[in-house]
């Protein structure tokens, strides 16, 4: 059985773009970032947020439409306009140790949205 979970909000940020918020944007951006030079200039990360109560009732749940703690869980991210791209990756996933609002900026925005996760 395939039970699916979406997310209730989105955003990246981005070390090299300070306080610009990025929660509109169609899609998330995580990876290196590099100058014209290619040093290293910083880290985008994606924020993802999903309701962990609905999944925890689901895991509570008994019967065929329940889940059992032994389920497993997979997150599926697919890459956009990419090149070179290596043959394997390692992403990593943690917590976030507060709250944050998704906001309303996008990449493209000029000036900066600074509402938000940044």
């Amino acid at each position: 059985m395939y039970k699916f979970y979406y997310p209730q909000k989105d955003a990246w940020i981005s070390e090299s773009s300070g306080s610009s918020n990025f929660g509109h944007d169609q899609i998330l951006e995580i990876g290196r970032e590099y100058n014209i030079d290619n040093d290293l200039t910083g880290v985008s990360r994606a924020l993802v947020y999903f309701d962990m109560s609905t999944i925890a009732k689901d895991v509570a749940t008994s019967g065929p439409m329940g889940l059992s703690s032994d389920t497993k869980y997979f997150l599926k991210m697919y890459s956009s306009e990419a090149t070179a791209l290596s043959d394997t990756y390692t992403l990593k996933a943690n917590a976030v140790s507060q709250s944050w609002v998704e906001g309303t900026g996008k990449f493209i925005d000029k000036p900066a949205v600074t509402n938000g996760v940044s």
